[in-house]
């Protein structure tokens, strides 16, 4: 609502930036426009991008939505990263009840970081503050850059419920995911199940290594600096105002018309060779896929395979789940593998005899997405040899 609200504003300090003859004036401005725009369209963006909608837990009144709090899973752990609740519903007891049913369905200990004003409402709810070294390296939280207030972090020692695929011993473990999960090649039959999970997702068009999200992030800071650039530019050259204010409004023209446009059809033009897919099933229901592109350098060769985009269902995503359909990939295709090893990843992938590499020892049309993809995320990338 406030980037809506801004938009025509921002349209009038932009012009102003532009007549305006001192440079000071301009990043001035410029600093308006984008502590109106940006930052709230960039939360608006993160919301329509937002594909862990298992983690929030909602509280309904009158069928109308009265709060919400937001979780992350972890293996052992769970973080609990947010509740809001609205200003008409507060001193109900409705966020304590929320908090209270998410420690009951969970049943793992919950980590949190919080503002130390609200300290004596996770006291009271079980939760004791603990010292930042004592949160698990894994866990991480959604922490407002914004608060100035001083933030606290804190534990509610609840009991790990078992895990169906944990196990001491990992083959034990591995062997009761095959019980549970099957991952086969995809075929024609399967292109609704696989559009169905592709849905709004523009990872299917991007090299190795380079996710929608590291997109989203290179042209967002490329715009900025260009339309900063600009901006102390027009005051010296008059061809630079046309072309500022022309990027301007293809910005806005991108943003409202063409991205959705590419968002919704993407899912039905993007995947075009289903052989490419490697599916996860679970009760014959499909809950993941691989899509694997291989490479054929000579007759002689047995050339390579690229793991271009891997994706588990929330309610399934589970290291033993993710190693045994890769491992099921590298046992199928012949030649060297190529995947994205991601920190949580890269345990399971040193068991399968996955070694990490470097951005330019991948194949060439891969090096570019991996590049960027290693520097935005810092993503560790492997190969397997066979």
């Amino acid at each position: 609502m406030i980037a809506i609200l801004a938009t025509p504003y921002c349209f009038v300090l932009a012009y102003e930036a532009i007549r305006a003859d001192n440079i000071l004036a301009k990043i001035l401005i410029l600093g308006i426009i984008f502590a109106l725009v940006p930052l709230p369209l960039w939360r608006v963006f993160s919301t329509l991008f937002r594909k862990k909608w298992s983690c929030f837990w909602l509280a309904e009144c009158d069928d109308r939505i009265v709060a919400i709090a937001k979780i992350s899973r972890y293996r052992q752990y769970i973080a609990f990263d947010k509740i809001k609740v609205k200003s008409k519903y507060r001193k109900q007891s409705i966020g304590s009840s929320v908090v209270e049913q998410i420690l009951k369905k969970e049943g793992k200990p919950t980590y949190s970081c919080i503002p130390a004003k609200a300290l004596k409402f996770f006291r009271n709810l079980g939760f004791e503050q603990i010292a930042k070294k004592q949160v698990p390296e894994i866990v991480n939280f959604e922490i407002n850059k914004f608060n100035l207030g001083e933030l606290v972090y804190v534990l509610h020692k609840n009991e790990i419920q078992q895990d169906p695929l944990a196990d001491n011993k990992k083959t034990d473990a591995l062997e009761n995911v095959k019980k549970i999960y099957k991952a086969r090649p995809a075929n024609i039959k399967d292109v609704p199940q696989i559009r169905a999970l592709v849905s709004l997702s523009i990872d299917l068009f991007l090299p190795l290594g380079c996710s929608s999200s590291a997109v989203r992030i290179l042209l967002l800071k490329s715009y900025f600096i260009l339309f900063a650039a600009l901006l102390l530019a027009s005051s010296i050259n008059d061809s630079a105002k046309a072309l500022l204010v022309q990027i301007f409004y293809f910005s806005v023209f991108f943003v409202l018309v063409l991205l959705p446009i590419i968002l919704f059809t993407s899912a039905y033009f993007g995947p075009q060779n289903f052989s490419k897919f490697w599916l996860l099933e679970s009760d014959g229901k499909v809950v993941g896929y691989a899509r694997v592109n291989k490479h054929q350098t000579s007759k002689v060769s047995p050339g390579y395979s690229v793991v271009q985009h891997l994706y588990i269902c929330e309610l399934h995503r589970h290291p033993s789940v993710e190693l045994m359909l890769v491992e099921r990939i590298v046992k199928y295709v012949k030649g060297s593998f190529y995947m994205e090893a991601s920190q949580d990843r890269s345990a399971w992938l040193t068991e399968l005899g996955f070694k990490p590499i470097a951005p330019e020892q991948f194949p060439p049309q891969y090096q570019f997405g991996a590049t960027i993809g290693a520097f935005i995320k810092h993503t560790p990338l492997a190969l397997h040899k066979s």
